[in-house]
């Protein structure tokens, strides 16, 4: 339970599953939205695998205190933009 309290969740960001780089382009697409928008930056993240088209992508921090800033800093941005895979994450 401990763990999961530095863990947060990022629905409806494309994805493909078949892609052993997944991880790597999902880390460097966090690192470069954290970067821009001044948030915690995760220390790690992954997707499960599911039948799902999206899966959701989770984010690990070093602490519950850096998932919340993160947290607090992305759910405005998240609501300002229409589709958080197409506009808030590539632009």
């Amino acid at each position: 339970m401990l763990k999961k309290s530095k863990r947060a969740v990022i629905e409806l960001l494309s994805d493909s599953p078949d892609d052993p780089e997944q991880d790597n382009k999902d880390m460097a697409t966090i690192l470069k939205l954290a970067s821009k928008h001044n948030l915690t930056a995760p220390t790690s993240v992954f997707r499960h695998k599911c039948k799902s088209k999206l899966r959701p992508l989770k984010l690990e921090f070093n602490s519950t205190a850096d998932r919340d800033s993160f947290i607090k800093g992305f759910n405005p941005l998240q609501r300002n933009q229409d589709v958080v895979g197409t506009s808030l994450l590539t632009s």
